[in-house]
């Protein structure tokens, strides 16, 4: 390489990749998405939406619960209006879970809060309830 010549910029093509469980794109709303983009865009907000709901509903009060869940007090706010994080309504053992979490947090109970959230994430993406949940707009 010579003094002062940059390297030449390539466009990056990723082709056929497989990343843990993330194989496939998926066909959502019209448009090619990594099931990655689904989960940041929409099934982390919705997860952290019904964590804050669950707490309100065990009394917790909603500046505790930005506390519990390492947020501003306005986010737990915009979840509970549904500004952020409505586009998924868990039911089942994903819900079960998801209530688990908002109780252990309320008792001081949670060492790894994103280790529990991933935990909650891989049933999601184990129980294959990714399609269908991108929204109007993802």
């Amino acid at each position: 390489m010579h003094k002062g010549i940059s390297p030449p910029r390539t466009k990056l093509t990723i082709v056929n990749v497989t990343v843990g469980w993330c194989s496939e794109t998926i066909k959502c709303c019209g448009v090619m998405k990594l099931p990655c983009q689904l989960i940041v865009w929409n099934v982390l907000p919705a997860i952290r939406a019904a964590i804050a709901e669950e707490l309100i509903a065990l009394g917790v009060s909603q500046l505790e619960a930005a506390r519990l869940l390492d947020m501003t007090p306005s986010a737990i706010s915009q979840y509970r209006t549904g500004k952020r994080g409505y586009r998924i309504v868990f039911e089942g053992e994903v819900r079960a879970s998801v209530s688990q979490l908002a109780r252990d947090l309320k008792d001081s109970r949670v060492d790894d809060l994103a280790c529990r959230i991933c935990e909650i994430c891989t049933q999601i993406r184990d129980e294959n309830l990714l399609e269908g949940s991108c929204g109007t707009d993802a």
